[in-house]
């Protein structure tokens, strides 16, 4: 029965929307900051969602060790396979908190 299904407003769909391309913004932000970071091979022209791979590829630094030190900064990735990780962006992480993310990948890993 359709009637059962609750309804969304226009406005609320529209919201959504916004908050998607927003969430794919912030991807590619993400991607563009990592792919200056050294020891991370990142394909920018690959990112269309809000799903950003990357991958380690750091003389000094493991996927262990990165994602533990992420971990103490409460930063939450996940390692998909060997140096292969997958960061995935949503409504509840800011454009601010992904300013977090690449200022502390940069600590750990160094800039180009």
């Amino acid at each position: 029965d359709l009637h059962s299904f609750p309804t969304r407003r226009s406005s609320d769909l529209t919201e959504l929307v916004d908050r998607l391309q927003e969430d794919h913004d912030n991807a590619k932000y993400l991607a563009t900051q990592l792919s200056e970071l050294d020891g991370i091979d990142v394909d920018i022209k690959r990112i269309k969602t809000n799903i950003v791979f990357f991958n380690l590829t750091h003389p000094e630094i493991d996927g262990d060790t990165l994602l533990d030190q992420l971990e103490k900064s409460q930063i939450k990735i996940l390692m998909t396979g060997a140096g292969i990780f997958r960061a995935v962006l949503h409504r509840e992480v800011s454009k601010e908190q992904v300013k977090t993310v690449v200022e502390t990948f940069q600590s750990l890993l160094g800039k180009q």
